[in-house]
């Protein structure tokens, strides 16, 4: 195995940690999306590419590649004459503006449970209220800056 494949299996590994701990992907599902990221050939990869890179069953690769492609972290697409998928991960555009609809979702959220907070809070509980109204501020920075950083992802996806 040359240095180069070595380093790549490493970083699919890598990501396949990482997406298994804090995304409670299956390490499957992990090493299937990081494969996809490391791997970023222009064409994408085939399910037979993944099932003998990844030296899974076929079964479980199906049944991985079906759940990235629900909730959105892969797209495959065809050629015409070519009865073959091939996957690639999302665009980091989509991804970032899924995190972004998280994030408008818990923006939701707190400001309703500030109002509730409002309307509830005793005089010695107005830490808690202050404690919310704090993270609503992170919320609301993180909200400029994920808009920020997909303006920029779509310049250059769109060239």
């Amino acid at each position: 195995m040359t240095d180069i494949a070595k380093e790549r299996e490493g970083l699919v590994e890598m990501f396949g940690v990482h997406f298994e701990k804090y995304w409670n992907f299956s390490p499957l599902s992990g090493r299937i999306l990081g494969c996809l990221i490391v791997w970023n050939d222009a064409k994408g990869l085939t399910f037979d590419d993944l099932v003998s890179t990844l030296g899974a069953s076929k079964s479980s690769v199906s049944t991985n590649l079906n759940l990235l492609l629900k909730i959105g972290k892969i797209e495959y697409y065809t050629f015409p004459g070519d009865r073959k998928k091939y996957y690639r991960p999302s665009s980091f555009g989509d991804r970032m503006q899924n995190h972004l609809q998280m994030v408008l979702d818990e923006k939701k959220m707190v400001e309703r449970m500030i109002d509730y907070r409002k309307k509830t809070v005793s005089d010695g509980d107005c830490a808690n209220l202050e404690l919310i109204k704090i993270y609503q501020e992170h919320i609301l920075e993180f909200e400029k800056f994920l808009n920020k950083t997909i303006q920029k992802l779509e310049k250059v996806e769109n060239k």
